[in-house]
């Protein structure tokens, strides 16, 4: 089981496409402030964090860089331990 980072402007949107069409089992999402460097300037921006819990990585990457809001999104993954059940869920989900 896995679960991906990603920020975006249109949490709703690309969390429904990841359930709809089975690239995720759930995706969760919240606010946060972000301080980064773009194109040489200093941002301060309001984002959304989605947590995107799949079986299959590299497939959901591949269709998150498609759908994604971001010409350079934020994409890090860690393979994770989780509960028999819980795994059993994801596995049929995603």
């Amino acid at each position: 089981m896995y679960i991906i980072f990603t920020t975006t402007k249109k949490p709703k949107k690309i969390a429904r496409k990841l359930i709809v069409n089975k690239y995720a089992a759930c995706v969760s999402y919240y606010k946060l402030n972000s301080v980064y460097y773009w194109d040489g300037k200093l941002v301060e921006d309001t984002e959304y964090n989605l947590v995107i819990k799949t079986r299959r990585v590299r497939r959901t990457i591949n269709y998150l860089k498609q759908i994604h809001d971001y010409k350079l999104p934020e994409i890090l993954y860690f393979r994770v331990n989780a509960s028999k059940e819980y795994r059993k869920w994801v596995d049929e989900n995603s």
